[in-house]
């Protein structure tokens, strides 16, 4: 993936989820992983 992740659904589309709440461990890696290319407000909202 080269270009940010802005919304919501962008992230949840590229974790393979419908909603944060259904979050996998190994998603969760993942998610942790795309955090420097997801806008800073949508990170924080995902993990609240």
């Amino acid at each position: 993936m080269k270009k940010n992740l802005l919304t919501e659904e962008e992230v949840k589309k590229e974790l393979g989820i419908t909603d944060f709440r259904a979050i996998s461990k190994e998603k969760i890696v993942h998610f942790v992983s795309l955090m420097p290319k997801i806008d800073k407000e949508l990170a924080v909202k995902a993990i609240e």
